[in-house]
């Protein structure tokens, strides 16, 4: 009889090991999921600002070409200057 119950015993941790192992699989698949869609949302948004970040810097250019070209030398001319040092 004391057998019989060790048996029993035995094969309900073997079942809860199988099935707690697969619960703990799925929860990991399901956080794994959760932040990879976080982080596509993340992205996206990122990807939208740098495109409405690049559209101004266009409009500020196309609006003023003369001061954006000297501006563009003049930062042009600091950096060749700073690496020469």
């Amino acid at each position: 009889m004391l057998r019989e119950d060790l048996k029993g015993l035995t094969d309900a941790v073997s079942s809860l090991a199988t099935h707690g192992s697969a619960a703990v699989r799925d929860g990991v698949r399901q956080k794994a999921y959760e932040t990879a869609d976080r982080a596509r949302a993340a992205a996206g948004e990122v990807r939208d600002q740098a495109e409405e970040a690049h559209e101004k810097v266009n409009g500020v250019i196309v609006a003023n070409p003369t001061t954006s070209v000297l501006a563009a030398f003049g930062v042009g001319m600091l950096l060749g200057m700073w690496s020469r040092r």
